[in-house]
């Protein structure tokens, strides 16, 4: 599990810190209730198959963030605030990720993650 310091003024998180917390989230695993599925077990396993391939999305764009020239973590905390709706949150002194959905938590919490990489780095590169 990752657990960075408490990050202050005088200790800032970085770039790598960010994007470690954000590739510790995407790998958290969803919590697809069956029960709550009875009666659509396809769309209960489409939704396990679109969380898949949401995971690796994200995985491959924290690489490709990590090499991102200019990506600072102001362009992050910014392209949270705004890619997706602004679901997803980031404490900047813990670095908790959270997502705020209700019901569609485990369907859409990567695909967040995936906004937020997107956008920060189009910040990076404005």
């Amino acid at each position: 599990m990752f657990t960075p310091p408490p990050f202050t003024a005088a200790n800032p998180a970085t770039t790598t810190d960010l994007l470690d917390a954000l590739y510790a989230f995407a790998c958290t695993p969803p919590d697809f209730d069956p029960e709550d599925w009875q009666g659509a077990e396809a769309e209960l396993e489409e939704a396990r198959a679109e969380s898949a391939r949401d995971r690796r999305a994200c995985l491959k764009l924290v690489k490709q963030a990590r090499k991102t020239p200019g990506l600072k973590p102001a362009h992050i905390f910014k392209a949270a605030q705004t890619a997706f709706s602004g679901r997803l949150s980031i404490n900047p002194a813990t670095l908790a990720v959270t997502y705020n959905a209700g019901q569609y938590y485990d369907a859409e919490y990567r695909a967040a993650v995936a906004a937020v990489l997107e956008k920060a780095m189009k910040l990076a590169e404005a």
